[in-house]
This record gives structure tokens, sequence and C-alpha cells, in this order.
């Protein structure tokens, strides 16, 4: 953004959500408010894409975990609800906790997958039933496969313990395979040849690979930065993000960086139930985050590459999976609550509702002490249809009003079909004008973007003059 020659300009919108400074202070291409946008590398707004329905398990119940597992004969789909597990739709066990959430892993050579939610016994799925697993510990919360045997935590009715199994046997536990982590164990990732052990407050290593003579216990690894949401551990190409205390964490190789600064009153002072009901996943590049707010879900988005924020809404996430198999086409599935499974990243519209996005500029003052007459307005867009609204306040809503266009159903010609609107557009690039009323006079001004139906924007000039100085 320069202010020169008399005018405003937001050359692009790349700088994402930024909630912890004033409206004054952020960056000129952040906003104060953001929902439903993302952002191109080359700094353009665009409207998420939407969800379709991808399956329903007819619980009526929250979904309280989604597993891809991954055989090497075959794949499967396992959906936990109303304390029932489900493998591609169809019921394999029931009796669990219904109000327990489930972590879930892998052990790939033995082509089965585990089960756990600290509520009820450890089950194994082996690509026919799900069982529980012989003499393992007590209700573990919390499981992982680690240096060819199970790790379990949060068992045995002991929040700070870890287990482990005998080497390539997960039905054998040996009494004397266990450490306590300095706190209650929030989280297990194997990664780097090492397993990490989450607290609260700390983030833990295990010495050694679970061996009698060469296992030396838990160390802590890093003091003062640990999870407090369980379910919001999320890895992906050896890249761990998690919430604590102070927000979201980005955990490589043994190093953490605090990425959650512009939107900290989000994810800071949670409550318990917010904690415990948060869930994480990463897709596309992605970190997703789904927080409770109220009685409603917001899910944030952050960007690993490019480091800017945006928040969803109308997105009702209580789990979430990834398919990112060799045989799978790349998808983030999301579950609700009320049992069904939504095909996220899908469609132009959230299950044909038309998806409105929402973008509020910093507050500018164009040329300090200076009352301006604001002029004209220009807004390029691109591949947009439906409504655009382009609000503007000056002097904090001493006056104001809105600028709109709509597109819906003024192009015909052969493109990209839209969902849930009856015409084909060629998406083409678009720029709108308009000219303030005389009465639009002040120091500063503030804009508010609202578009309805997808599209991206390119940027924004406001034409001003100054007119006299404040006295």
């Amino acid at each position: 953004m320069a202010v020169r020659d008399g005018q405003i300009f937001i050359q692009d919108f790349a700088g994402g959500l930024n909630m912890k400074d004033s409206p004054q202070s952020v960056r000129p291409n952040e906003a104060v408010e953001c929902t439903n946008y993302i952002f191109s590398r080359t700094g353009e707004a665009l409207v998420r894409r939407g969800y379709t329905l991808y399956g329903d398990v007819g619980t009526n119940a929250p979904i309280q975990g989604i597993y891809r597992f991954y055989r090497a004969d075959a794949s499967y789909l396992l959906v936990v609800s109303g304390g029932k597990v489900f493998v591609d739709s169809a019921e394999k066990a029931t009796g669990f906790d219904p109000a327990a959430p489930f972590s879930f892993a892998t052990w790939d050579w033995k082509n089965v997958c585990f089960l756990a939610n600290g509520a009820d016994s450890l089950s194994v799925f082996n690509g026919s039933e799900v069982v529980s697993v012989a003499d393992a510990p007590a209700s573990p919360k919390h499981v992982a496969v680690y240096a060819n045997r199970l790790w379990v935590a949060h068992a045995d009715g002991d929040p700070t313990l870890l287990r482990w199994s005998e080497l390539g046997d997960y039905e054998e536990w040996p009494a004397t395979n266990f450490a306590a982590a300095a706190g209650p164990i929030t989280g297990l990732v194997p990664g780097y040849g090492q397993l990490y052990i989450f607290t609260p407050n700390r983030v833990e290593v295990l010495v050694g690979t679970g061996g009698a003579t060469t296992t030396e216990g838990i160390h802590t690894l890093l003091e003062g930065v640990g999870c407090v949401a369980p379910r919001t551990i999320a890895t992906h190409a050896g890249v761990t993000f998690f919430l604590g205390h102070e927000g979201v964490w980005q955990f490589v190789g043994g190093q953490v960086r605090l990425v959650s600064r512009n939107i900290e009153p989000a994810v800071t002072n949670l409550t318990p139930l917010q904690r415990n009901s948060a869930v994480g996943a990463i897709y596309d590049g992605r970190y997703w985050l789904s927080l409770l707010s109220g009685n409603k879900r917001e899910v944030y988005i952050y960007d690993i590459q490019h480091g800017w924020w945006t928040k969803f809404t109308g997105i009702d996430a209580t789990a979430f999976a990834v398919f990112d198999g060799a045989n799978d086409t790349i998808l983030l599935l999301s579950g609700d609550s009320e049992g069904r499974l939504w095909n996220q990243d899908s469609g132009e519209t959230d299950n044909g509702e038309i998806i409105q996005a929402t973008w509020k500029s910093k507050i500018f003052l164009p040329v300090p002490d200076w009352n301006c007459q604001f002029r004209g307005i220009a807004l390029r867009t691109n591949r947009t249809y439906g409504k655009i609204e382009v609000g503007w306040s000056i002097d904090h809503g001493r006056v104001s009003g809105v600028f709109t266009w709509d597109r819906t159903g003024s192009e015909s010609l052969w493109g990209s079909l839209i969902w849930g609107v009856d015409f084909w557009s060629s998406f083409k690039s678009s720029r709108f004008t308009d000219s303030f009323p005389m009465k639009a006079v002040g120091e500063s001004v503030q804009f508010t973007i609202r578009q309805t139906g997808r599209g991206s924007l390119h940027n924004l000039t406001c034409r001003l003059r100054p007119k006299r100085k404040v006295t």
C-alpha cells in the first residue's frame, strides 16, 4: 500500500488475518476481520472452496474420530461415533464411551491399526474385525508405533505413565517396560528417529528404543512449551503442529516456533472444554484448527509456506482425517456433531449453501492531520460471480456507506460450471468502479468487503484529495 498522488492502494491481500494489533497499526494488506478467504502466492484473496456430503453413519451423535487405515492389500475408513466403530460404513464394534475422542496408530508391517480413547480397552483392527488387545495396559488415551513396538500413554489410571510392548509383539507387555513423564501426557509423536512425549508444559523425548539395556527413560527436551489439546497434534512431512498455552506451535526436529501471534486472542485463555474439543489436521500445505466458539465452531487456517492465517465459518468439524495414500485422491474429511462426514475443499458451495466471505481492512489515515474528500473507488476482481459489497466507514463510522456490484447471472459464456447457480461463467477479470458521495469527508477510512459466491480479489484503489487541515 502507498498513499501517493491522492490515493490509497491495497496492492494485495496476502497478509491474512491479524486479530492482535489495533486496526490502526496492522499492515496494509492484513485484515482485522477475515472469514472464508484464502490467499494465493501472488496476493489474491480467493473465496474458499466448499464441502460436500461424504457419508452419514446414522448415529446423530458427534464424530469422535476418523482414520484412514492403509494395509498392504487395501484401504479402510474407520469412523467412531455414538460409542460405535464403523469401518467403510459397516458397524464393526460397539460399547465404547460415546463422549470419548479417539487416537489411532498403524503398525505397517503387521497390517493392523490401533484405537485408544482413555476410557475403554485398547483395540485393534486387523482388516476384518475390531477386538480388544489382550493384556494391554488399561484404558490408554494415546497410542503410537515406534521402533517396532506399540506404545501407549495416559494408561492404567496414571496420566503420566508411558508403557510399551515387547519387540514386535503388541500382545506382550513386560512389567518393566514403563517410564513416567513430568506431567500428564497429552500426545505421542514418533519422528526423526525419536519418540516425543508431549505434556501441557514440556516436550520430552524417550532416550532409547524400549530395550531393557538401551533405554534410559524420558528426558526433557523443551521446558515451558507443551500441548494442552491432544487432538490438535498433527504431523506431515516431518513438521508437527500443536496447540499450547501460548497458542499454536510448529515443531521440527526438536525446535519450536510460535506461529499464531496474529490470532492470539482466538487461541489463548481457552476453557477446558475448548481445549478438549479442539482438533487439528495438516492438508495441502495448511494447518486446520477447529475450535469451539460459543455453540458453534470456527476453523483457523495457517498457510505453512507463506505464514498467513484466515478463519473459516460454517464448518462444524469435530474430527479430521486426511487421505494421502498412494492409491488415494488427496482429500480432507471432517466429521460433525450429528454423525456426518464431509469432503472439505470440494465444490463451490457448502452443501448447496452459497459461501459468504468478509475482509475488513485496517483504518487508513491517508494524510495525517488533514480531512480528505474521498472521491472514487476501484476494485479489481477475477473469476467472480454473485454479489460484492465494499462498505466504507469514515472517522470510525461518523459517515459510512456501501458500494454494491452484483454479477449473479451476468455471464453466459462457456467456461466453468458454478454449483448452485444455473449458468456457465467464463470468470473474466473485472474492474468495478464507483464514486463516493460529497459527504465522504474525513481523516480516516476503513473498508469492509463482503463477497457472496466464488471468485478472487486482486486489489483496491481509493482516490482522494486533501481538503482541509484538522484543527
